[in-house]
């Protein structure tokens, strides 16, 4: 019923239709659920530019896609071009925050809280505001990304006088923050 609920407009209810689906797949695929339970469940097509295009998945990385990605040469030898290519994905796996939230992240944002590194999310500093009431939240910073230099990374920009985490990335008109990362993830993908 929610996720058909009237009032929706027909694109939400197809986005939570698929979402519904993914779930469902996600059961069969990593918990055993019967397979027929999806017969019914067709995936929806969504409208999309070129040959073939429909709704992108979402679906979470499997532990092999991660260690393809986060076990790569270019991890091993720190051989990205830029520091937003290196810390995005690890930003992103690490904190599951939203990309918008993380490529515009102000270095005013790093906190301590209850004696743990945190970075305060959605909050005036990022770049939306907050996209809901839910939405400011200081999330701790896993000791991975402490071991990998996070803070000393961000001490550094401090000291060359810069104020967001990522300062190479402009915002777009459209997208902001987000739109260059996309893009450089998914090459880098």
């Amino acid at each position: 019923a929610e996720v058909l609920a009237e009032g929706v407009s027909s694109e939400t209810k197809k986005r939570n239709l698929y979402r519904a689906h993914a779930v469902i797949a996600h059961g069969v695929e990593q918990h055993d659920l019967d397979p027929k339970i999806l017969v019914p469940l067709k995936k929806p097509k969504g409208k999309g530019r070129g040959k073939g295009s429909g709704i992108k998945s979402y679906l979470p990385f499997s532990e092999d896609e991660l260690r393809l990605l986060f076990h790569s040469e270019s991890y091993k030898n720190n051989s990205f071009k830029k520091a937003s290519n290196f810390w995005l994905p690890l930003l992103g796996l690490y904190t599951g925050a939203r990309l918008e939230e993380l490529a515009g992240f102000h270095l005013s944002a790093f906190a301590t809280v209850e004696g743990f590194p945190a970075m305060l999310l959605s909050d005036h500093e990022t770049t939306d505001e907050g996209k809901n009431e839910h939405a400011l939240r200081y999330v701790p910073i896993h000791p991975e990304l402490l071991k990998a230099g996070l803070l000393e990374y961000a001490e550094l920009l401090k000291e060359e006088g810069h104020s967001r985490l990522f300062p190479e990335i402009r915002a777009a008109a459209r997208d902001g923050f987000a739109k260059r990362a996309t893009t450089d993830f998914t090459a880098y993908r």
